[in-house]
C-alpha cells in the first residue's frame, strides 16, 4: 500500500480536504527540490481515489483489486507518463514527446472501468517539450469529467506560464522538517550520522540514495582531492578518471556543495555554518588558500557543467570531470 511519507502529512491534509470537499482540482502542480518523494505522494493519493474501499483520511486499503493494479502499475485508469527508455539501447529521454501527451490525452478520452475517475500523472512535468505542453493546454483548459492530471515538477518556473496558470500548485518542502530529520535518522544507512546538514543540501530520500551508494561517505576524499588539486601536487587526469566512479552529477553537485561552504567561511568566519561541519579543517584549509575570484569562477564551471549533464547535453562525463580537475589545477596556490 502506497503512503506519503511522514514530512508529506501537510500536503496529505490539503489533498484530502480538496476531496472531502468536492474541490479537488482537475489540475495539479506537485513541486519541490528532488528527493522529496513527490512522484510516491501522486501515486499514494491517487491510490487513494482509485481504491474502493479507502479510509475516512483517503488512504488506499492496499488489498482490493484497483490497489492491486496501482501497485503493479497496470490499472486501466491511471496513466504514467515520463522519460520513454529504448528498449534496444537502453537510453533514457531526454524530453517528454508530444507523441507521449497525446496518448495521455486519448487516455482521458476512455471510460473509467472503476469508480468514475480517470488520473495522469506526468513526470518530470518540467521536461516536456514546447510542442507537448502546448498539446497539454486544452486538455487543462477542459477536462472531460472525472480526470485529473498531476504534473509533478521539481523546477516549477521552467513550465510555461500557460501550463503553471491552470493548475492547483502545491509546493512541498522537505529539506529540514523535522519530520525528514526523523525519518532519515531512523534508516540502517544513517547509523552514527547527523541527518541535518545532508537535508540542507537535498530531500530525504536522495539523501537516503547518497547514504547508501557511499557517495556521502566519499566527501572526505573529495575535498582532499580538490586540496591536491590546488596545491599542484596531484594529476589532474588521474584524479578525474577516479572522479568517474561516482556518478558524475553527483560528484559534481559534492564539489558545488563544498566550495558552497568554503564561500560561507571566507565570508563569516566559523559562524558560516557549514553544511559539512565534519570536514571544517579542510574545508577552512580552503578558505584560506582561494581567494574570492578563484572560488568564484570554480564554482560557476562546476555549476554550468551539472546543469548541462543534468539535462543531457551530449558530453561525456570523463571530459567533464577533466575540465573542472584542470581548473582547480591551473595556477596551484602552493600552500
Amino acid at each position: 500500500m502506497l503512503m506519503p511519507y511522514p514530512w508529506q502529512a501537510q500536503a496529505w491534509r490539503r489533498l484530502q480536504a480538496w476531496r472531502r470537499g468536492g474541490t479537488l482540482p482537475h489540475g495539479l502542480l506537485l513541486h519541490g527540490p528532488p528527493g522529496g518523494g513527490k512522484v510516491d505522494l501522486a501515486r499514494a493519493f491517487a491510490q487513494g481515489l482509485l481504491c474502493s474501499a479507502a479510509g475516512g483520511e483517503g488512504e488506499a486499503c492496499g488489498k482490493c483489486r484497483s490497489c492491486g493494479w496501482v501497485e503493479a502499475g497496470t490499472h486501466p485508469d491511471l496513466c504514467l507518463v515520463t522519460f520513454e527508455v529504448d528498449e534496444k539501447t537502453g537510453r533514457v529521454a531526454k524530453e517528454i514527446k508530444i507523441a507521449q501527451i497525446r496518448e495521455l490525452i486519448e487516455f482521458t478520452r476512455l471510460k473509467s472501468h472503476g469508480v468514475l475517475l480517470r488520473i495522469a500523472i506526468v513526470h518530470p512535468a518540467e521536461y516536456m517539450n514546447r510542442n507537448a505542453a502546448n498539446s497539454l493546454l486544452k486538455t487543462l483548459e477542459e477536462p472531460p469529467a472525472g480526470v485529473h492530471l498531476i504534473l509533478v515538477a521539481h523546477q516549477a518556473a521552467r513550465l510555461p506560464v500557460t501550463v503553471r496558470s491552470r493548475c492547483q500548485n502545491l509546493y512541498l518542502p522537505a529539506r529540514a522538517s523535522d519530520a525528514a530529520v526523523d525519518w532519515l535518522r531512523r534508516q540502517p544507512a544513517c547509523r552514527g550520522i547527523d541527518p541535518a546538514p545532508l537535508l540542507r543540501e537535498c530531500g530525504p530520500l536522495e539523501a537516503l540514495r547518497l547514504l547508501e551508494s557511499g557517495e556521502w561517505g566519499a566527501r572526505a576524499t573529495v575535498l582532499q582531492q580538490a586540496a591536491e588539486l590546488l596545491r599542484g601536487r596531484a594529476d589532474p587526469i588521474e584524479i578525474a578518471s577516479q572522479w568517474l566512479r561516482l556518478n558524475a552529477v553527483s560528484l559534481l553537485t559534492c564539489l558545488e556543495s563544498l566550495l558552497t561552504d568554503v564561500g560561507r567561511l571566507k565570508a563569516a568566519g566559523r559562524e558560516g555554518m557549514p553544511v559539512h561541519g565534519d570536514l571544517l579543517p579542510g574545508l577552512l584549509e580552503l578558505a584560506k588558500a582561494l581567494d574570492f575570484s578563484r572560488l568564484f569562477s570554480t564554482q560557476a564551471l562546476i555549476r554550468e557543467s551539472r546543469q548541462l549533464l543534468e539535462r543531457g547535453a551530449n558530453l561525456r562525463q570523463q571530459d567533464v570531470l577533466e575540465e573542472i580537475a584542470l581548473h582547480l589545477a591551473l595556477n596551484p596556490t602552493g600552500t
